[in-house]
């Protein structure tokens, strides 16, 4: 038998190996949903539908065995789990959240219809980031010593489809699990079960490919990987690279110490504390380092405020700067309560007359006070309409 990689200290299983159906798009998908807190995990649910926020127990194991998640603690005293990203799955959802793409990626699509899907939102940045992340894999290690691609003078490496799923699951199951595997006598054997997940992650990045019900791996795309060049954010200039890689730090840093852990409930959608950094960044990048209504400069006093409410916003939503203003704590208070707001077609500062003349001295608010013109997009001031709209329902007339 062909020693494979040990799994005792690496924190997954034999059933994280090989698991499915896990098509691309749906990983992708639960990589969103797993960003925002929404992704729950039952031990063996076969439901696909994401009711009760839980996903296929299949896509879920072998995203654990990509390395993309990991279970976190249990809900209650359910059989329930919490996920969490790792390092590697946040740079996935980084990317996502940054080409604004949803959850909204065909769970059946083939890998062909994923790949034309990210090109055009201009995503396939993606297509390397996961090429890196599977292959540190122990699973795209068990694949090459399957394949025995060290020995391999061909280009090509063609085995029939059967053929390859059921041998590279009887091998490793051997292996891990120390029993010998038997084929189901009738229907679908759990080889042809398990294994097409890792069939579709091959297809998707050109490592193989299917002819005439055989398996055609092609040895330069596994021995040398495909990075494309090409596939890169479309980023100009030397600042905004510079600060696209602090985000991924931040993130990263989080994601490693913290998890993937939620700072603020409502309706029990999870408001993330790495989507309001990335967030403020983006104004900050947008308008400078300051309060955008006083000027204040010093950034431990700087809030990146919501202009329609983080509660009642997407993901997107969320992360789109045009729903935001930079301002200091005592402004953004006042706006986040409603005592305060801008008019949607001049950015003219709209106040309360709940706040007293006193009141508006001593918080450094005036008549005369304004968003600069810039700052006067038609993305932005569909937020204000939104926000201007509460402030005048609120006795603000």
């Amino acid at each position: 038998m062909k020693k494979y990689i040990k799994i005792d200290n690496e924190n997954i299983e034999f059933k994280n190996l090989l698991s499915g159906p896990a098509q691309v798009g749906r990983i992708l998908n639960y990589i969103i949903y797993a960003g925002e807190g929404l992704l729950r995990h039952k031990p063996g649910s076969r439901n696909d539908s994401m009711e009760n926020n839980i996903g296929s127990a299949w896509c879920i194991e072998f995203m654990i065995g990509l390395g993309l998640i990991e279970l976190d603690s249990k809900i209650g005293d359910t059989n329930v789990y919490r996920i969490r990203l790792t390092s590697s799955g946040v740079r996935i959802y980084n990317i996502l959240v940054e080409n604004a793409l949803g959850p909204d990626f065909k769970h059946d699509s083939n890998p062909d219809r994923t790949l034309e899907y990210l090109k055009s939102k201009k995503a396939l940045n993606i297509v390397n980031v996961f090429e890196e992340v599977f292959r540190n894999t122990i699973i795209f290690k068990d694949l090459c010593i399957f394949l025995d691609l060290d020995n391999v003078n061909t280009d090509e490496i063609i085995i029939g489809k059967e053929d390859f799923m059921e041998g590279i699951y009887g091998e490793l199951c051997e292996f891990y699990t120390n029993a010998p595997y038997v084929r189901n006598g009738n229907g679908a054997s759990t080889a042809s079960n398990r294994v097409p997940s890792l069939l579709q992650l091959l297809y998707f990045l050109k490592y193989a490919y299917p002819k005439d019900g055989e398996i055609h791996f092609v040895k330069k795309s596994l021995v040398n990987g495909i990075f494309d060049e090409n596939y890169k954010l479309d980023i100009s200039d030397e600042h905004l690279i510079s600060e696209y890689k602090k985000e991924e730090k931040i993130i990263d840093k989080l994601a490693k110490e913290f998890g993937i852990a939620g700072n603020h409930i409502v309706n029990e959608v999870v408001r993330l504390s790495q989507t309001q950094l990335i967030f403020k960044e983006r104004l900050k990048r947008e308008h400078g380092c300051r309060c955008w209504l006083c000027g204040i400069e010093n950034e431990t006093l700087l809030v990146a405020s919501h202009i329609q409410d983080a509660s009642k916003s997407n993901i997107y939503e969320k992360a789109d700067n045009n729903n935001g203003l930079l301002l200091c704590a005592q402004h953004d208070k006042l706006f986040d309560s409603g005592l305060i707001s801008f008019d949607f077609q001049t950015g003219k500062i709209m106040i309360s007359k709940l706040l007293s003349e006193n009141d508006r001295k001593l918080a450094n608010i005036n008549e005369t006070m304004k968003l600069d013109e810039e700052l006067m997009n038609d993305g932005r001031r569909k937020y204000l309409i939104w926000h201007n709209n509460n402030f005048l329902s609120g006795n603000n007339e």
